[in-house]
């Protein structure tokens, strides 16, 4: 005896060979595939995750301090967009509005949420499940903002219930 063990996944050697060999030309496809910019390739900068309420948003459009994503984007590639605040408000009624917007300070498609506070003391939450932007090559800046959309109350983000957070995420290339 040699010592030496002999793993198979069907009963022989040469079955155990010819699976490894299937596997490997998987995962070279799938690098290929990454090399070549055809898959996704997912969070493109660390989350922003932010835990500290901010208060004293009205009528007039503010950045909620700590909520920005920066990278380099590539050309032809898509980019999605995910957040997540709560808001609470001093007056029943109001109306929070929350906004993924560029570096230019434009809101994306699909990334607004707006909705109605009917109770003081409660926390809404707004979410964006998916702003997609295809952004020129280059430095970029995503950022949440905020403004009370209706009513006459002052709105707080309440980061340090439960955390604000914006992610960014490669989606793949246009296609």
């Amino acid at each position: 005896m040699t010592g030496k063990t002999t793993r198979t996944t069907s009963g022989t050697t040469v079955d155990a060979l010819n699976d490894l060999r299937q596997r490997l030309a998987i995962v070279e496809q799938l690098l290929a595939a990454r090399s070549r910019g055809s898959v996704s390739w997912g969070l493109v900068a660390a989350p922003a995750i932010v835990t500290v309420d901010q208060g004293s948003i009205t009528n007039t459009i503010v950045d909620i301090a700590g909520a920005a994503c920066s990278f380099t984007a590539i050309t032809n590639r898509r980019y999605r967009c995910t957040a997540v605040a709560f808001f609470s408000t001093t007056v029943a009624g109001d109306q929070y509005e929350l906004a993924v917007t560029n570096t230019a300070g434009t809101p994306l498609n699909g990334g607004r949420d707006r909705d109605d506070m009917p109770v003081v003391g409660r926390f809404y939450g707004a979410r964006i499940a998916a702003a997609i932007d295809t952004p020129v090559a280059g430095p970029v800046t995503y950022k949440l903002r905020a403004v009370r959309g209706a009513g006459t109350g002052t709105l707080t983000i309440n980061s340090t219930s439960i955390p604000t957070v914006l992610l960014v995420e490669d989606m793949g290339p246009i296609a």
